[in-house]
């Protein structure tokens, strides 16, 4: 990504008509070892008007201070997002797989960034039931109750545990047909952004390596072009949020009837493969590109 953008400053007066000078920097920028540091064209950044050269996704904040030729101004700030989503109250950027061309999230729905490490506890992101929309269950400190939900579309902010056979979270749809149909929109009404889904369980596998080789799956996720946290889980027969750090699931739309079960990929210390679980289990979802 190459991008240029055009900073303003015309809109800053001064009562005694004052010749102004214009002081911009740039506070933050996304951390990817990738990057250069953005520069502004020219290195002029002292016009009211600069334009700066962005080399990658993320959020960017650039500070203005304004000068009349006495005292400088209160700095304002400005925040440019660069290549990215905001869905419901979060930010997210894009990868492209350099296995299948496909884009992904470039991290799990509700994580406030990108890892840095496999167990960086601000991109672990939200728990889901399988199939349910974000409607604040995924929460980590959000209640649980045992009443099961009887619509899978209108079911409220609780965590729903279940110890019983089949341990689903809703007494309808057993097939898993209505919520894999849900958890495929792209309209934004579900968990993923406009244009985005959650991906099949192939879909996960083409990106991953299904392997019982490894010394360790956890530093194998995370060097994966996805950087998969280890962000534990939360049992779906207590409602405990559990194993942060030492292991994950992350969802996919794929379900199997015949169980009662849908599919994930399990990320381990000496494994990562793909597996069916119980639905009433809340785990990661990252996103696809449809």
């Amino acid at each position: 990504m190459n991008t240029t953008i055009a900073l303003s400053g015309k809109l800053s007066i001064d009562s005694d008509i004052d010749t102004l000078t214009y002081d911009w920097k740039l506070i933050s920028s996304p951390t990817n070892q990738n990057s250069s540091v953005p520069s502004f064209e020219n290195n002029i950044s002292t016009i009211v008007n600069p334009s700066i050269r962005l080399d990658q996704s993320g959020e960017y904040i650039f500070s203005l201070t304004v000068n009349d030729g006495t005292v400088d101004s209160v700095s304002d700030t400005v925040t440019i997002y660069v290549g990215i989503l905001q869905h419901k109250g979060y930010v997210y950027g894009t990868v492209k797989s350099p296995f299948t061309d496909r884009i992904w999230l470039d991290r799990n729905i509700g994580a406030s960034r990108v890892c840095t490490a496999y167990n960086d506890t601000q991109c672990y992101g939200d728990n889901f039931q399988w199939g349910r929309n974000a409607d604040g269950h995924e929460k980590l400190s959000s209640a649980t109750t045992t009443t099961l939900a009887s619509d899978v579309n209108i079911v409220g902010a609780s965590f729903i545990k279940n110890i019983s056979s089949p341990r689903d979270w809703t007494t309808t749809d057993s097939s898993g047909s209505i919520r894999g149909s849900n958890w495929s929109k792209t309209d934004g009404s579900s968990v993923c952004p406009v244009g985005y889904r959650v991906p099949t369980i192939n879909e996960l596998k083409e990106e991953t390596i299904d392997s019982s080789d490894y010394t360790d799956g956890r530093t194998e996720a995370f060097n994966n072009f996805l950087k998969f946290p280890s962000a534990g889980d939360r049992k779906g027969s207590t409602g405990i949020n559990g194993s942060r750090g030492t292991y994950s699931y992350i969802w996919s739309s794929t379900f199997t009837e015949s169980s009662s079960k849908s599919y994930a990929i399990f990320f381990l210390t000496d494994t990562s493969h793909a597996t069916n679980i119980y639905r009433a289990n809340g785990n990661s979802i990252r996103c696809i590109k449809h």
